[in-house]
């Protein structure tokens, strides 16, 4: 059984529907909208943004999504669903490990394969 990526206590549907409301926070703080440039008091003093109890790629996901959402707001698109994209960024993220592995030992792989298909032949 694969080892779950948090706590058992944590419900994750719950954590996704918490996280859903981070795109709202994020604009109603003050973030620069795409059109307008940072300045060096925008970096010293970052947006307040709810604490949320999630890992490092989780917050970057979902501030990634928030950045997203603001210019589709500004450009009169409709908002994406935040956990429609955590599973598609998931999803991506995931293909693009799978694609490093073949890459690097996808030959590896297939001559075992061939080895034992082969081996199994001749007996």
């Amino acid at each position: 059984m694969a080892k779950a990526d948090f706590p058992l206590n944590i419900n994750r549907r719950r954590l996704l529907v918490s996280s859903a409301a981070l795109p709202v926070a994020v604009a109603a703080s003050g973030m620069p909208c795409a059109a307008e440039r940072l300045t060096l008091a925008d970096v010293a003093q970052p947006p307040t943004v709810p604490t949320l109890n999630v890992s490092a790629a989780m917050a970057r996901r979902l501030l990634e999504i928030a950045r997203r959402n603001q210019i589709r707001q500004e450009a009169g698109l409709p908002l994406l669903p935040v956990v429609q994209e955590l599973r598609r960024m998931k999803k991506q993220e995931d293909q693009e490990e799978f694609e490093q592995f073949e890459a690097a030992n996808g030959r590896a792989v297939w001559n075992e394969i061939i080895k034992r298909r082969r081996e199994a032949e001749v007996t």
